[in-house]
């Protein structure tokens, strides 16, 4: 396991009291993430194959028995004495050391393929953690919404309901027609259908998020709300810059890229000789009289191809177009990480003047039906003019809501784009290293 994975871990398992933080529903999501886990047992599973290539240029050893029974034994007679040349029964035992040289480099290059396949594994887990990051911190922001949106309509009740109350009592008194009380009772209604769909909507987020993070869905989600808002950054090409660089997707297709060109070198050395050296001996326990009871003999095997009706020019060409394909999904991935950035930085910008007009919309939204109120109890006004001004003042509250959520799921967005957690480092931070183009 990896240790930033086990230090996730950790985190989680302090979290158990009061509400989880985004951070700590995070933690929770890498620990059992589902998309995590399989991309962990790639990269355990390219480990096994990195080492089953080194085992290849390593001494390999083998001991072997054998016995053997004969339907009679051979005998020659000289002088009137039998000898047995070829017992009944022979027993033997054979030992084989035998060491590669790779005198044309094919095991090498297919050695560096496999490590090269490691790391691409590897940069897909991170990039698997960072795809995870990123549905977990929209899944919370969307409960956190959703939460919101019905303390929304939870006010918008109260205040169609203190206006029912209002407008009954001016009926009463014979200052308002009954037809206003029908409407403000007709107002009270849709409050409460719109609390009960916010509360639906509640309830989906809730099992989106325990699925993201790979509990039962019936299990209670107790969030903390985020106070404050992170600053956005300003310089977007520093941004995509950056991101061309971090962003594991990136990195994988350069080591891919770099195992298809290890393949093509190690596929060249299809027609080039290949050399073994080889210790064999063999021990006979039931030996004849002509036979020797031991065999100790050296070998030295060199291989040279001389025709092999174009199959390793075949293998060098799937290699090259291995080796193409990745550079051309390479330069893709750079042109849809630029995208990302662009648009995380317009959703950015976009939900912070939604959020600044939003603000000043409701300050604007609640003043006016404090002075519809007034209006209509003076007997200045009519009640249409208060139900507007309640349906502004919600409509205000709920774009408040949304812009702000929007702008931490923008932020969230660009997060991602980056594949980093900090963007304010990635900022002002040096540049990291590009990653470098596979040799040739």
């Amino acid at each position: 396991m990896p240790l930033w994975l086990g230090l996730a871990f950790f985190g989680a398992a302090k979290m158990q009291s009061g509400p989880m933080t985004i951070d700590e529903a995070v933690q929770v999501a890498l620990q059992h993430g589902f998309t995590v886990l399989i991309a962990e047992t790639r990269v355990e599973r390219q480990k096994g194959v990195v080492s089953e290539m080194v085992s290849h240029l390593g001494p390999q050893a083998n001991v072997s028995g054998s016995y053997l029974r004969y339907d009679r034994e051979g005998t020659v007679t000289f002088g009137g004495q039998t000898i047995v040349t070829s017992p009944l029964e022979t027993r033997s035992m054979a030992a084989t050391a035998s060491v590669p040289i790779d005198v044309n480099g094919n095991l090498h290059h297919l050695l560096g393929a496999a490590k090269s396949g490691l790391k691409a594994n590897e940069e897909n887990f991170a990039a698997a953690a960072n795809d995870i990051k990123l549905n977990t911190r929209n899944a919370f922001l969307e409960v956190l919404r959703a939460q919101k949106l019905i303390e929304v309509q939870e006010q918008a009740l109260k205040d169609a309901q203190d206006q029912l109350k209002n407008t009954q009592l001016l009926e009463q008194g014979g200052v308002s027609a009954h037809v206003d009380t029908l409407r403000a009772e007709s107002q009270v209604q849709q409050s409460q259908s719109d609390l009960i769909t916010a509360k639906n909507a509640l309830a989906i987020a809730n099992a989106n998020f325990n699925t993201i993070l790979a509990r039962p869905v019936d299990t209670q989600v107790n969030l903390m709300d985020l106070q404050t808002l992170p600053s956005a950054p300003t310089d977007e090409a520093k941004l995509r810059d950056d991101a061309h660089a971090s962003r594991p997707e990136a990195k994988s297709l350069l080591q891919a890229r770099q195992s298809f060109a290890e393949t093509r070198r190690a596929a060249e050395t299809g027609l080039l000789p290949n050399l073994n050296f080889s210790i064999n001996y063999t021990r006979s326990f039931d030996t004849g009289a002509f036979a020797l009871p031991y065999t100790l003999d050296g070998a030295l095997t060199l291989s040279v191809p001389i025709f092999d009706s174009g199959l390793t020019k075949a293998r060098v060409k799937e290699a090259k177009q291995d080796e193409e394909q990745a550079r051309i999904q390479y330069e893709q991935e750079l042109e849809a990480i630029s995208q990302e950035v662009r648009q995380a930085m317009a959703n950015l910008t976009d939900a912070s003047q939604r959020l600044d007009s939003a603000t000043k919309q409701v300050q604007y939204s609640d003043e006016n039906l404090r002075l519809a109120r007034l209006r209509y109890q003076a007997g200045e006004g009519i009640l249409l003019q208060v139900t507007d001004a309640e349906t502004q003042l919600t409509q205000a509250r709920n774009q408040e809501v949304g812009a702000r959520y929007d702008y931490l799921s923008s932020y969230s967005q660009l997060q991602h784009a980056l594949g980093s957690d900090n963007l304010s480092v990635a900022q002002t931070g040096a540049p990291p290293d590009a990653p470098k183009e596979p040799k040739q």
